[in-house]
């Protein structure tokens, strides 16, 4: 994996004074981006200037075929072109095998092999590849500069347009060192402000930035001297058919051989043998990837390091009938066992300064958040992660929409608004007798309920591209401060593809909701935990506890908290801190903007 940056000028200049004058300008500017990524965690730099361009590509080490990249790629000639890229392929063969040009693979890298491809067949090659990359490709002859990136965001670049130059960066950093004062874009504050729940934009491409966007998970960016355009490359709704008729067994079989591939396809063989690591948590999301994960890594006489929040050191006992598990190490205890290959790491969150840790990690991020308790023992997580010498991370962050998704009540909308009554009388029978519900209050909630939350409507989140956009948008930036690439198979374009085609009652059926791993991966987790339906794990428990303990001198120490929510006739309610938290340090972020 790497960082990309650059500078192009597409102008065309009306004598040799101008030119000379833009192309000095333009050094002067490649000097001040490269600078914006001295503390990044990069193992060399790679670049090439000319007077109307410059790009280069900081290169991380992750894979052995990584130590051969050789940025800019370049084809001369009447079709001359150049090409850099922050790249980690998961298939490789099958680029090559489609696209031919290079067939030893031992031999050649990621970047060189993707940019073969977008040579040969740029649109196949969107359509086809796989994996985590976000890309510039220049045609200086054509005074044409193409940006893109991964099917769901995993990696992407900012991008600034001022007379006919255009800027992109990895890092937001390495566009606005380019001026001293910049316009704030009220809008993507108000939106962050305005959602009341963890998401911190609503919208994939904007910024908190005037003018600097970013680009959209699945999409293409091409600029040239008429202007700028920009399209959607792949769209996972589009052409959506329901894949019915096959057996239980047919099923399992489909889903669980796709998953498997996801899974095994982001492990690559590191130099110098590097680690794999996994963010662990006791529920279904992250077992699943574990599930494949581990015996793929015992089979190569590797471990899996595991990295789990805790509140306390000493493991704090469930509180029976309590559905919120406080501490999973008792879960992450039991897939150790069960695998053999598993080194649990344990983070204590209910220690440190919060509001120094977020301001920290606000740096990093170059944006403010809302997830002001999880994000700190995540950057903590990757932080030991390079100590145990991981190249990758695992993790299933967006499991919950994709393997492990499943609700009853979009099970029963979706089969009242079908007109399938017997099989919802039965569903909610079923449901009522295992978890105790009044079957009148069900039908009451189905039959006054508004539009919307039936599978249909549900289902369009399982491709969202601003929840994508937000996470992999964090994970660049903790990459690039720890050396350690995040992977997350559960937003892998071929399951989001799967579970859009799935029906209904694959998810949630006779009683069992997420039954794609409940049911599918039987024999793959512990028993324990896929049988457990009435306990679900709280993370970032003791970062929540110490919010509590430090809040008064939070509200000291930060200005900007509302006034809403510093106090109130009940005391502070945990939510209400959260928002006055992040909010307070959103404000102090604004400061920037001011001249």
């Amino acid at each position: 994996m790497s960082a990309i940056w650059g500078i192009v000028d597409l102008s065309v200049a009306q004598s040799e004074a101008q030119r000379k004058n833009r192309a000095g300008n333009l050094w002067e500017e490649a000097l001040r981006m490269r600078q914006a990524y001295r503390t990044s965690c990069l193992d060399r730099i790679q670049e090439k200037r000319e007077a109307t361009y410059y790009l280069a590509c900081g290169v991380q080490n992750v894979t052995r075929e990584a130590v051969e990249e050789r940025f800019p790629y370049e084809r001369k000639g009447e079709r001359r072109s150049l090409f850099v890229a922050d790249v980690i392929l998961d298939n490789r063969g099958e680029l090559v095998q489609r696209f031919g040009g290079i067939r030893d693979l031992c031999s050649h890298p990621d970047g060189e092999i993707l940019y073969e491809s977008f040579c040969s067949h740029p649109k196949e090659t969107l359509a086809v590849a796989r994996g985590a990359y976000a890309c510039a490709y220049l045609e200086p002859g054509k005074r044409t500069l193409t940006l893109f990136n991964d099917a769901v965001g995993n990696r992407s670049v900012y991008y600034f347009q001022e007379e006919k130059r255009v800027y992109f960066s990895t890092l937001l950093a390495g566009i606005t060192c380019e001026r001293e004062n910049w316009k704030e874009n009220t809008g993507w504050f108000d939106r962050f402000y305005t959602i009341r729940d963890l998401r911190a934009v609503s919208e994939p491409r904007e910024t908190p930035y005037a003018g600097i966007l970013r680009l959209a998970p699945g999409e293409i960016v091409v600029f040239t001297e008429e202007g700028v355009h920009r399209r959607d490359y792949w769209d996972p709704f589009a052409g959506r058919r329901i894949l019915r008729g096959k057996t239980e067994a047919g099923y399992r079989e489909l889903v669980t051989t796709v998953f498997r591939h996801c899974v095994e396809d982001v492990i690559r063989e590191g130099r110098g043998g590097k680690e794999t690591g996994i963010l662990l948590s006791g529920g279904l999301d992250s077992n699943a990837v574990a599930a494949y994960a581990a015996p793929y890594l015992a089979a190569r006489g590797k471990k899996l390091y595991s990295f789990t929040a805790v509140p306390e050191e000493k493991e704090r006992a469930r509180i029976p009938g309590q559905y919120a598990v406080e501490d999973e190490r008792s879960s992450v205890e039991l897939v150790r066992r069960f695998y053999g290959n598993l080194e649990p790491e344990y983070l204590v969150t209910n220690r440190g300064d919060l509001l120094a840790e977020n301001r920290r990690l606000r740096e990093v991020l170059e944006v403010p958040c809302k997830a002001v308790l999880n994000l700190p023992w995540m950057y903590e997580s990757y932080r030991l992660a390079a100590q145990k010498d991981c190249g990758i991370l695992l993790s299933g962050q967006y499991g919950n929409i994709t393997i492990s998704y499943g609700d009853f009540r979009s099970l029963f909308l979706t089969l009242l608004h079908q007109g399938r009554i017997k099989e919802l009388v039965r569903e909610i029978n079923v449901y009522s007798r295992k978890y105790r519900r009044s079957r009148k209050r069900i039908w009451r909630d189905l039959l006054t309920a508004e539009a919307g939350g039936d599978h249909e409507a549900v289902s369009r989140y399982m491709y969202d591209k601003s929840a994508l956009r937000q996470i992999g948008e964090y994970e660049v930036k903790l990459s690039l401060a720890t050396g350690v690439v995040p992977r997350d198979p559960t937003r892998d374009k071929r399951l989001i593809a799967l579970v859009l085609s799935l029906p209904v009652e694959q998810f949630t059926h006779a009683g069992q909701e997420r039954r794609l791993v409940r049911q599918y991966l039987q024999g793959k987790i512990p028993e324990e935990i896929l049988a457990d339906e009435f306990h679900k794990g709280r993370q970032g428990v003791g970062s929540g506890e110490l919010l509590a303990l430090q809040w008064e001198r939070i509200c000291e120490e930060l200005s900007g908290i509302p006034g809403e929510t510093m106090s109130g006739e009940n005391g502070h309610s945990k939510a209400d801190m959260v928002r006055g938290f992040y909010v307070g340090l959103a404000q102090e972020y604004r400061r920037r903007f001011e001249v």
